[in-house]
């Protein structure tokens, strides 16, 4: 089986900002279309906003003021990182980390098991303030969006605000990923509506990226052809990822009802251009049609069984139809997608096989 490989170029992209610099803002392809924005407004806490938080907390979570000076000066130079480094998360995490040992076992596993980094039942705990939970939240979840876990990613950022966190870009940036990469057209749409709606809050390569999967994002129609094509590309990305799970297993049916859906719509195309073409030879010949007339009938009355396919009508359609239908896919999309449908038809004719076996 030939594989597709639809992954956008977007997650290069990502990973290697250095790039961006060579695209000017204007220069993407927006749809005509209107798109549903759900927007939220929000801006980017200050960095001593964000210090006193931190220093904050640890000297309320300090038995002593020796330990809560001792803390901070241990952290001092991640709380410096705040008002100079690009990534705030990362210093907001290892400053957090200094005094949290749990922290730090989380920042190991982003590196190194992302999907182990998931078990935060500790962030349950009465004694980790929210700000805490929902940055190491964050956290983990920008981890399994840079490693591919785009569903998992979805899980572990429900539910978070950008006011919940103190790189909100960061969050709405990496959710809008995720909801790309997994074709959730809607959701994508409108998280990345609300991430430019901000833009002046966010790094540069934040918001290039955003109008690129926005512009993207927007041409795709709900069961059309690329539609399919990007969902055969999540499952062929989950299944690498040894995942063929009931949410694997849904996708795939998923596209098989969207096949089912395309190939009945050329069907019907195409029995209408042969009933056009049968009135057109009707008209063209200028010889008025003969009454109906009975025939004689000499036959037996009896016909051969002839098998006509499975529910979803191909096999309605005579061979030289079928091939017609096929060039038709071939003129009006690119030539993956007729190999998409050959082998549909070819999966098709091994479930036939396999039920007619005793």
């Amino acid at each position: 089986m030939q594989k597709y490989s639809f992954v956008p170029f977007l997650l290069g992209a990502i990973f290697a900002c250095a790039a961006l610099a060579t695209f000017a803002p204007g220069a993407f392809a927006t749809s005509d279309e209107p798109v549903e924005q759900s927007i939220t407004p929000w801006s980017t806490p200050s960095p001593e906003s964000v210090e006193a938080s931190i220093v904050e907390w640890m000297v309320d979570s300090s038995a002593t003021s020796q330990e809560a000076t001792e803390r901070e000066a241990g952290a001092r130079a991640e709380l410096d990182r705040l008002f100079t480094s690009g990534d705030r998360l990362d210093a907001v995490m290892h400053a957090v980390a200094m005094s949290l040992p749990e922290v730090a076992e989380t920042i190991e596993a982003c590196r190194t098991t992302p999907l182990e980094a998931m078990q935060l039942d500790w962030l349950d705990s009465a004694e980790v303030p929210y700000w805490i939970r929902s940055n190491v939240r964050l956290y983990v979840g920008r981890a399994l969006v840079q490693q591919y876990y785009y569903g998992q990613a979805l899980e572990v950022l429900e539910g978070l605000k950008p006011s919940d966190v103190f790189d909100p870009a960061s969050l709405l940036f990496y959710r809008s990923i995720a909801e790309h990469q997994l074709v959730q057209i809607d959701e994508a749409k409108g998280t990345l509506a609300t991430l430019l709606d901000a833009e002046q809050e966010m790094p540069e390569r934040f918001a290039q990226i955003a109008r690129l999967m926005q512009a993207d994002i927007a041409k795709v129609k709900e069961d059309s052809l690329d539609h399919i094509a990007r969902r055969m590309s999540d499952v062929e990305r989950r299944l690498s990822l040894s995942d063929a799970g009931d949410q694997t297993q849904g996708v795939e049916l998923g596209i098989l009802a969207s096949l089912d859906k395309t190939i009945e719509k050329l069907e019907e195309q195409a029995r209408q251009r042969q009933q056009q073409q049968q009135q057109a030879g009707s008209q063209q010949s200028g010889t008025p049609m003969e009454d109906s007339q009975p025939v004689e009938q000499k036959g037996e009355g009896k016909v051969d069984i002839k098998d006509i396919g499975d529910a979803s009508g191909w096999g309605n359609l005579p061979p030289r139809e079928r091939e017609r239908v096929m060039q038709q896919i071939g003129r009006d999309f690119p030539g993956h997608y007729r190999d998409l449908m050959e082998e549909y038809l070819k999966r098709l004719a091994t479930d036939e096989r396999e039920e007619s076996q005793p």
